[in-house]
């Protein structure tokens, strides 16, 4: 009797993880969607125009339209126009929401626009090699995200296609107004983030 009792037991018990599998399945399902779903945004190495190896920076948007596919009824950028000439500077400034990260997330090409063009160096971006234009282009955010590096190596990633020297590694640091501020610290170019 104690083990008919006890089958019973298990028995019943086994039936309370089947709800367990069956999300377990639906989470695997969910998954190999996501490994099996072919972007958009095509980011083959081999695939696009590459221009020259140093983009100058000319951009041109033209009645720019889009939304986040997360958010199809909240349009963030309504037929916007902006030129931006090589070496030009530019700032972008609203309220939040308003589109200004988006622009910049267009120019990285994570989104593409819903209506309207985005061209870099007049060739549109859907045309051109991703992997080599994103090498080609720096962003410091709003919230930068730091290795646990010293400064140094960390501006030295913005060019992960060579060894950039020191006299590199200042100077970009002086083109960006951090020079004096990093070689103020104790350990300078050398102070671990």
């Amino acid at each position: 009797a104690v083990a008919v009792l006890t089958g019973g037991m298990m028995v019943g018990m086994s039936f309370s993880s089947i709800l367990d599998m069956q999300s377990l399945f639906f989470a695997a399902d969910k998954i190999f969607e996501i490994l099996d779903r072919k972007p958009e945004i095509d980011s083959n190495p081999a695939t696009g125009l590459k221009l020259n190896d140093t983009l100058e920076g000319n951009i041109a948007l033209r009645s720019g339209q889009f939304t986040y596919p997360t958010r199809p009824d909240i349009q963030v950028l309504n037929k916007i126009s902006l030129a931006v000439k090589a070496g030009q500077r530019v700032a972008l400034v609203g309220e939040s929401g308003c589109g200004k990260s988006t622009v910049i997330q267009l120019i990285q090409r994570f989104y593409d626009l819903d209506g309207g063009s985005l061209e870099l160096e007049n060739h549109d971006i859907k045309q051109l090699n991703l992997p080599h234009v994103r090498s080609k282009i720096g962003i410091v955010s709003q919230e930068p995200v730091l290795f646990n590096r010293s400064i140094g190596e960390n501006i030295r990633y913005g060019d992960n296609a060579r060894e950039a020297s020191m006299e590199e590694v200042m100077a970009a640091a002086r083109k960006a107004n951090i020079h004096s501020f990093v070689s103020a610290l104790p350990q300078g170019y050398e102070t671990n983030t």
